[in-house]
């Protein structure tokens, strides 16, 4: 998940009629505190929840459900954790060796495999198994070279990146998290 997106946390329970779900987060002292609360109505057909949780910064937080009602023991889930990365196209370079370098502004370790990257055009790149460590960069080149520490090749036969374009990084979910006109 990444940074300034809305993450979906949802669940269902059994027995649901009147039930009340609450949402926790972990607070900095350890202790969990309320964030959201859903009633299931009497009128309800299923059990099922949804809270939707907005990703405002990178790093882990730590979430808990917690399930009371008329008739039912209270019960507490297990911890659940969202980790919420930050990373930024940082330069194009489009003509020779054409190469698009990303920069992990975040806390968190961010795997690309899955990621694309893509043109105005809609020309997309897969990215491979790559661990951007917090704070660190790579240099992803269309073309073909020798493997070296922040470079990554692709082995595409033709050039993708025009003289002025956008480059858009995609999630593996299809959603975009960073881009740079140039």
């Amino acid at each position: 998940m990444s940074v300034n997106g809305l993450a979906t946390i949802t669940g269902s329970v059994t027995p649901f009629k009147g039930i009340t779900v609450t949402l926790t987060r972990a607070a900095g002292t350890g202790a969990f505190r309320p964030v959201a609360t859903k009633v299931i109505p009497k009128t309800a057909k299923n059990g099922r929840f949804s809270f939707k949780v907005p990703t405002t910064t990178s790093g882990r937080t730590l979430f808990r459900l917690v399930v009371t009602g008329t008739g039912i023991t209270k019960t507490t889930g297990p911890i659940r954790t969202l980790g919420v990365f930050r990373v930024k196209v940082v330069k194009v370079s489009a003509a020779g060796r054409e190469s698009v370098s990303l920069k992990n502004t975040g806390t968190l370790g961010l795997q690309l495999a899955g990621m694309r990257l893509k043109d105005a055009s809609g020309t997309a790149l897969n990215l491979p198994r790559f661990t951007l460590k917090p704070g660190a960069s790579v240099q992803v080149f269309t073309g073909t070279g020798r493997p070296a520490a922040g470079k990554l090749f692709l082995s595409k036969r033709s050039d993708v990146w025009s003289a002025h374009d956008t480059a858009r990084l995609f999630d593996r979910s299809g959603t975009k998290v960073a881009s740079l006109r140039y």
